[in-house]
């Protein structure tokens, strides 16, 4: 489980939402990390930047910061496509190395042991 400075990491990260969006961080702890990671990075460009949504999508990691057309933020968007692409590969359980898998039409990314687990099966390309 996560530690008290993974707890407060998250919680700073909470603290971002837009008011009237739900602070919710719709992901799996495997991610927490990556979540941590860009917000920190997000915030050295611009330290007030605000989240609208954190989920997980298709079995990538999606995140939503709201728009400011008069206010540039150089580099945001290749943070945010780093970060998204990084949980292509890391296990949303976990955080280990993971691939796509399927359960029917629902898609995560998880390591051979999380996927197992819970009956999903790794794609046959990955």
């Amino acid at each position: 489980m996560a530690d008290d400075l993974t707890d407060d990491a998250l919680a700073g990260v909470r603290a971002r939402f837009f008011p009237g969006a739900y602070p919710t961080l719709d992901i799996r702890p495997g991610w927490y990390s990556i979540v941590i990671d860009l917000d920190q990075a997000l915030a050295a460009i611009d330290p007030d930047y605000q989240l609208v949504q954190v989920k997980e999508k298709f079995g990538g990691l999606r995140y939503y910061i709201e728009f400011e057309p008069d206010r540039p933020r150089p580099g945001f968007d290749d943070l945010i496509r780093a970060a998204e692409q990084r949980s292509e590969r890391t296990c949303e359980e976990c955080g280990s190395d993971g691939a796509l898998a399927h359960r029917g039409s629902w898609a995560r990314t998880l390591c051979a042991a999380d996927a197992a687990a819970s009956g999903f099966v790794p794609d046959a390309s990955e």
